[in-house]
């Protein structure tokens, strides 16, 4: 079975990027910008259906959708099945590029400036360019003396430290956490990309 994404004008309406998830850093999921009076169907595109990292636990499933945030003119789509972002031009549905990571992408990203900035279940944090998807940088949610060791999630191989959470930017500073549950070492980090 597999999942449409369908953009109308409604969401080319307003003046406002949607930068992450449900829009600001209070997740607040609104926005000021207005929007037209009326909305049509611009394009459409067939997604797989998400892969969940525990879709046995309902209430923790909370990428059992795909997620996506805009800004640019861009539409940045991240994906668990195929462990990539995707940007697609929001006026047309034309895939412009994808950046495939280490591991499952569950998330939303985080758009800073020119950065996508993203979570993988490998345990890192990414950023790459909105313009071309190239890899700017790339750093490990826990400290370096742990050791890089995977495990089975779902069917799926995944850091024993996932960076899984949707990263939250406030005022130039990136939020995210790594791990699965209280002491099992994760940390919740930040990097400054003011």
């Amino acid at each position: 079975m597999s999942h449409l994404l369908v953009l109308t004008a409604l969401a080319l309406g307003g003046a406002d990027d949607w930068p992450q998830w449900r829009h600001d850093a209070n997740r607040s999921g609104a926005t000021e910008a207005q929007g037209p009076g009326s909305a049509a169907r611009l394009w459409e595109l067939s997604l797989p259906r998400p892969n969940p990292a525990y879709d046995h636990q309902y209430r923790m499933c909370a990428d059992a959708a795909y997620a996506s945030v805009a800004a640019g003119g861009r539409l940045f789509l991240p994906s668990n099945v195929s462990d990539e972002v995707t940007a697609i031009a929001l006026n047309s549905g034309a895939v412009l590029w994808r950046f495939l990571a280490e591991g499952p992408v569950r998330m939303a990203p985080v758009i800073v400036g020119d950065n996508v900035i993203f979570a993988s279940d490998n345990g890192y944090l990414y950023a790459v360019s909105a313009s071309d998807g190239e890899l700017l940088w790339k750093v490990r949610g826990v400290p370096e003396d742990l050791p890089a060791s995977r495990m089975l999630v779902n069917g799926r191989m995944s850091s024993r430290w996932p960076a899984r959470g949707a990263p939250v930017e406030y005022e130039g500073v990136v939020y995210f956490g790594a791990g699965r549950e209280k002491g099992d070492g994760g940390l919740f980090g930040e990097m400054d990309v003011g």
